[in-house]
């Protein structure tokens, strides 16, 4: 078997793997799901915010009603202490007490009214916004522990990169420029250039080799290439 061609196999065999590591961090890099991760996120916050702002609004009416409420009971109770007074001296007076007190009560229930619905709808977006953050919490504990194992995996394949590229040095330095020359060439066109002869077959295109290419490649020891793809090929 010819030496040189042995090399070209295992600087093929390195060079692969290069070629796949490299698409890997590539993958990596650019992982969907750590960005769908956020997109999710970034849509569960602004919903947050929303809530929150249309919940301290709410809050802020509520309070404004209670006031209004007890604004109207403060003004009730002073109309019912001129009322029972003993200080009325006519009846039309004691009428317009009356319905002034009436008056107040029907704005004091619809007033109430609208302060349960006031609370009812904080009840209800507190509950919301609790949901929300516990969710936010979830994605961005799943996005950091998803981002570290990525940045893990990222290190380990610059490393083992690393180590290819020493590697690769290491046998470009024992092959001949002549057949790292045909290398080139032929991987110009394919990416695996180099193939074995497996049980009388091209492991590139899986051709059976004629009994004579057969035979050329156990005894000759210039480079063999295949009939039908034209790849260098080698038997062990």
């Amino acid at each position: 078997m010819n030496k040189e061609i042995k090399l070209l196999w295992e600087l093929q065999k390195i060079e692969l793997e290069e070629n796949k590591l490299t698409q890997i961090f590539h993958t990596l890099n650019q992982k969907k799901e750590l960005k769908n991760l956020h997109q999710i996120l970034e849509k569960q916050v602004q919903e947050f915010e929303l809530l929150k702002k249309d919940l301290d609004n709410k809050k802020e009416k509520l309070n404004q009603i209670d006031k209004e409420i007890k604004e109207i009971e403060k003004n009730l109770k002073e109309n019912e202490m001129v009322l029972y007074s003993g200080k009325i001296k006519n009846y039309k007076e004691m009428e317009t007490l009356s319905k002034k007190s009436k008056s107040l009560q029907e704005v004091k229930k619809d007033k109430e009214e609208i302060l349960l619905k006031y609370m009812e709808d904080i009840e209800e977006l507190e509950r919301k916004l609790k949901k929300i953050s516990n969710k936010i919490r979830k994605i961005q504990k799943e996005y950091k522990e998803i981002r570290l194992k990525n940045r893990e995996d990222i290190d380990k394949i610059k490393k083992e990169l690393e180590k290819l590229k020493g590697d690769r040095a290491s046998i470009i330095e024992r092959i001949k420029p002549e057949y790292l020359t045909i290398y080139k060439k032929l991987k110009a066109t394919k990416a695996d250039p180099i193939a074995k002869v497996v049980d009388s077959k091209c492991s590139g295109c899986n051709t059976i080799l004629s009994l004579a290419k057969i035979q050329e490649v156990s005894q000759y020891t210039l480079p063999v290439y295949c009939e039908n793809c034209g790849r260098l090929i080698f038997a062990e």
